[in-house]
């Protein structure tokens, strides 16, 4: 009498794809920073920034205000 086995044979295969991704463009119109500069608020308002984060973001923050209490002046 025959039997027939099934084999399951588990195999790993790791394969390197290269993909392009176009940067978004250079921001252009004044209402583009705005409206990044309101999502960011919202986001610090609601909590969606890690605190772990807001470190990086001060430096920045605080060359954009300065820059911009230079130009307001």
């Amino acid at each position: 009498m025959e039997r027939v086995v099934e084999v399951v044979k588990t195999q790993r295969v790791i394969e390197q794809v290269r993909v392009e991704v176009t940067a978004e463009g250079r921001l252009r119109a004044f209402s583009d920073y705005a409206s990044i500069l309101s999502e960011l608020s919202l986001r610090l308002d609601t909590g969606r920034i890690y605190d772990r984060d807001l470190a990086s973001l001060t430096a920045a923050m605080t060359t954009l205000v300065d820059a911009f209490n230079r130009r307001c002046r």
